[in-house]
């Protein structure tokens, strides 16, 4: 047995290719937007500035999404 097998490596790759294949399936069926929509923007965006400072509300980075939205 090598490495990655004994770590589940190969079972995750599988996985994530399964994954992977059924996003591009929904993609090419329209199930599933292309471009990230408003909150999930403001969901990531929020999640990552707050772990680095901690005084980023949420309001702050809304009104930041919506200033740079060029909708």
């Amino acid at each position: 047995m090598d490495a990655a097998t004994f770590l589940g490596y190969k079972k995750h790759m599988s996985n994530y290719d399964d994954l992977k294949a059924k996003v591009q399936m929904l993609l090419a069926a329209g199930q599933i937007a292309n471009v990230p929509t408003r909150e999930q923007r403001i969901d990531f965006a929020y999640g990552n500035t707050k772990i680095e400072n901690e005084k980023i509300t949420r309001e702050m980075v809304e009104r930041a999404v919506d200033a740079s939205d060029p909708r």
